[in-house]
């Protein structure tokens, strides 16, 4: 059933003071991507030490997409398990795997940009943005330049790139990690509240894509922020969405860019687009941070809210992820109710999305998960690069 406002709280609709647009604008990009799921943690670890094959079942290409995979989500379950050092000690030892190498096929490049990107995205959650960014900058000049590039005490030898006729859509491949690595350097800055850089940032790099992606939402969100509607709404208005996850976010970027007098209409139909979606699935994390926007934005200009925050919540106990639940109860907790409430603190719980979850039996597992997976990444590159040489030879 579509959501639909009283016409007396429509007609009352609020004007946006400049620093709640600052507030809601935060919530974007917004980005519809797959994601594993957070079930509970000893399932989660169990997963790893799973998911790594034996080196003789796979091509060596095929064992490394495997290793490195298993090693981003270590990394990753680390950090949000509150394991900082963990999650470094992981990352550097994945990109050195990379950089010992005398060059590197394309899937291997790109597989190496995974953990410098994460490792920014730690420096970034400590508070060294600045670090972050050079890092991901240099890189992604490198990258597009095919030059060898030092970061922190890592040579990244981007220069010795090689496509073989096997890798038809090499060029294609590297163009993405690039524009992936120039989309990464835009969250951290709107992040961390530096709009205008952002701005700079992907008008050096030949601007917004048509897409409604980071660069386009970034651009509108950083002249919404500096209080230049016209000019967000230009924007919004040139995007050229080609999914209908782009049209949930248009809906609610045309409430934040709307006139005052336009608004009321802005959030009914922002409402209704909410209302005809449904969660898919692996797309629960981007659905719940889709439905806290949504209520978010209600709630910000006087129109029903607490109803669209406990279908935001009844979807995520279903889905019984954790890090959705805890995002649930940051956003909209005070809306829900207390048996709600206590079945997402569970689920967080049972996920070990807090400090000294990942201890004894499951940290030992893990490490050696990612011990394992380092092996199997490093013989599968230096049998590629003996392929490769003997090819060539």
């Amino acid at each position: 059933m579509v959501l639909t406002p009283p016409a007396a709280t429509r007609a009352a609709t609020k004007d946006l003071a400049p620093a709640v647009i600052t507030g809601l604008a935060g919530s974007f990009p917004l980005i519809a991507r797959p994601a594993e799921p957070y079930g509970p943690l000893e399932d989660r670890v169990a997963a790893l030490v799973d998911s790594l094959p034996a080196s003789s079942e796979h091509a060596p290409a095929t064992v490394a997409m495997l290793a490195t995979k298993t090693l981003n989500q270590a990394a990753l379950l680390a950090s949000e398990c509150q394991r900082h050092k963990e999650a470094n000690t992981i990352l550097r030892h994945h990109l050195s795997a990379y950089t010992t190498q005398d060059s590197l096929s394309v899937p291997a490049a790109v597989g190496m940009l995974e953990p410098v990107t994460d490792l920014a995205r730690l420096h970034a959650l400590v508070g060294q943005t600045d670090r972050a960014v050079v890092w991901l900058t240099r890189t992604m000049h490198a990258l597009r330049t095919s030059t060898r590039v030092s970061v922190d005490r890592y040579e990244l030898p981007l220069d010795r790139v090689e496509v073989h006729g096997e890798e038809p859509d090499g060029p294609r491949m590297l163009g993405w990690a690039g524009e992936r690595l120039l989309a990464d350097t835009v969250k951290i800055l709107t992040r961390a509240g530096r709009w205008s850089d952002a701005v700079d940032l992907i008008s050096r790099n030949g601007g917004p894509g048509a897409r409604l992606t980071e660069t386009r939402q970034a651009m509108i969100t950083t002249h919404l922020v500096a209080g230049e509607p016209v000019t967000a709404r230009h924007y919004l208005a040139g995007a050229q969405p080609t999914q209908a996850w782009e049209d949930e976010i248009a809906s609610c970027l045309t409430v934040l860019a709307a006139e005052p007098g336009d608004r009321a209409q802005a959030v009914e139909a922002m409402l209704a687009t909410f209302q005809r979606s449904t969660p898919a699935p692996g797309m629960v994390g981007y659905r719940t941070r889709y439905g806290i926007a949504v209520t978010r934005l209600a709630h910000a200009t006087g129109h029903p809210y607490a109803v669209i925050a406990r279908q935001v919540a009844a979807e995520v106990i279903e889905a019984g992820d954790g890090g959705a639940a805890r995002d649930v109860l940051r956003a909209v907790g005070g809306c829900l109710s207390r048996t709600d409430i206590t079945t997402l603190e569970r689920s967080v719980t049972r996920s070990g999305l807090h400090a000294g979850a990942l201890a004894g039996h499951h940290l030992s597992r893990l490490r050696v998960a990612t011990q394992h997976a380092l092996q199997l990444l490093r013989a599968a590159l230096d049998h590629e690069h003996a392929d490769r040489t003997t090819t060539g030879s």
